[in-house]
């Protein structure tokens, strides 16, 4: 007998709740930022460690943690496993780079969103995931 959760559904995504709507949303993020950072042959540069991998084998580094569902790219950057995981996002050469690429007082503008949590509506999130599954098909 097959069962009746929607989240059981083989290819199906759970989008029964908010909380899985951000989990959908921050995997499509991730698949959309790894893809767009990779080169013609799928290969990306680890932020923090310079590490070259295939954007599969890569993660999306963020530099706010916490419970801070938050879809500012400029804090978003592809991390080796090793980075992001084991080291915690590598978070001393995370902030040197960002700032070296944004400048200190862009970079306490952007920071700032971590004193501010965002509740987004389940609307919110529907809209978000659709733009970012709209701009994924550009690089399929």
């Amino acid at each position: 007998m097959k069962s009746s959760h929607p989240s059981r559904w083989k290819g199906k995504t759970n989008l029964s709740s908010n909380s899985a709507l951000k989990k959908t949303c921050w995997r499509l993020q991730s698949k959309l930022v790894r893809k767009r950072s990779a080169n013609w042959k799928g290969l990306v540069r680890c932020y923090t460690c310079g590490a070259i991998k295939h954007w599969k084998e890569m993660d999306l580094g963020h530099y706010i943690h916490k419970d801070c569902f938050n879809h500012e790219e400029d804090l978003l950057r592809v991390q080796c496993t090793h980075c992001n995981r084991h080291l915690s996002g590598n978070l001393g050469v995370f902030a040197e780079n960002l700032i070296k690429e944004h400048r200190a007082n862009k970079f306490q503008k952007l920071t700032s969103v971590r004193y501010s949590k965002k509740d987004y509506t389940r609307k919110e999130l529907l809209e978000i995931r659709k733009k970012l599954l709209q701009e994924l098909k550009k690089y399929e």
